[in-house]
């Protein structure tokens, strides 16, 4: 982007001589236009509030940084108060450059985002997903195949997902995933945690990655095949937290219940935690204590005659694969 931006050509009247005729007795001192640098650097800090401008006589000699008032660049429906017509035509002279980025690998995106902030502070959810390394990039993965992808989880249950929480929920649940395979008590379920996760020197563990894999598997299989039983039984829609408890409660209980228990248990959850904590079902230490001593009290006890979830998933994920190869032989010979 250039550095300074000189009067569009043609104008009658420069950008300051306009903010003049606004009526203000005592502006600023001004660069003169020889010195366009000079020139944008004062219009930039006029727009921030930092010096007493013509513009300030406008808004009734309130800074816009004092009063939050809302600015709008072009009219429209209901009331709006429109910016100035000088700081409308400044924006309009100022070269916005776009520029194509190809073929970027997952890494070099991600170090983008953390770059460019695109004007709005980034969520903390954001900020967990612009970290870059073994453990951010296996969760993405996992946020894609099962949360993001077409008809999978983001579009069967009722949660936000918006400005990468989505993403945040993965990593708390491979966070309590973590701390269970590792015997360790997961003793907060703040970003702290989940940042220092993501930025671990520790390589990634095989067996939690399959576990893992499979938890969020199974959940997606209960979310379409036994919605009702356990996403019916309160409030449909899904808290951050219980998005995090869910498939942990799966990963602890799926080598012995099988798909309908486990949906019925989840169902049951969802309906103690809500009436437990009425409107107050958030990510803080009281919930998550609540939740973990939950999940270690269940009966993981094996009925019989029923296949445990982690059997009935191997069998058809085999069959499955089964299924591929023959069609893709099939297509072969034809």
């Amino acid at each position: 982007m250039p550095e300074a931006y000189p009067p569009s050509p043609g104008d009658s009247d420069s950008l300051l001589d306009e903010l003049a005729s606004y009526g203000s007795r005592t502006p600023s001192p001004q660069p003169g236009e020889d010195d366009p640098a000079a020139l944008q650097e004062y219009i930039h800090k006029i727009t921030k509030g930092e010096l007493e401008a013509p513009v300030h006589q406008v808004m009734d000699t309130k800074k816009l940084y004092e009063t939050k008032e809302k600015l709008w660049f072009k009219d429209g429906p209901g009331k709006r108060k429109l910016l100035p017509m000088p700081l409308r035509r400044h924006f309009e002279q100022v070269n916005l450059p776009a520029v194509t980025y190809k073929e970027l690998g997952e890494e070099q995106q991600r170090d983008i985002f953390q770059r460019v902030q695109l004007g709005v502070a980034l969520s903390s959810a954001e900020k967990l997903q612009a970290i870059s390394s073994p453990w951010a990039n296996w969760c993405s993965k996992l946020e894609k195949k099962y949360i993001t992808a077409p008809n999978t989880l983001g579009d069967l249950l009722s949660w936000d997902i918006k400005r990468a929480k989505s993403f945040q929920n993965v990593v708390g649940f491979v966070y309590l995933a973590k701390c269970k395979v590792e015997g360790k008590e997961a003793i907060s379920t703040g970003w702290m945690p989940l940042k220092g996760l993501l930025e671990a020197n520790a390589p990634l563990d095989p067996h939690l990655m399959d576990e893992a894999e499979m938890a969020m598997s199974i959940w997606l299989v209960i979310a379409q095949r036994y919605y009702a039983t356990a996403f019916d039984t309160v409030s449909k829609r899904v808290a951050p937290v219980e998005s995090w408890f869910i498939p942990f409660f799966i990963l602890v209980h799926m080598h012995r219940l099988s798909y309908s228990q486990l949906a019925q248990t989840i169902g049951d959850m969802r309906r103690e935690l809500h009436d437990v904590f009425v409107g107050n079902v958030f990510a803080n230490t009281k919930v998550s204590r609540w939740l973990l001593d939950w999940i270690n009290r269940v009966e993981s006890v094996k009925k019989r005659g029923l296949e445990a979830a982690e059997e009935q998933w191997k069998r058809e994920k085999a069959a499955q694969s089964q299924a591929e190869g023959e069609g893709k032989k099939r297509r072969k010979k034809e």
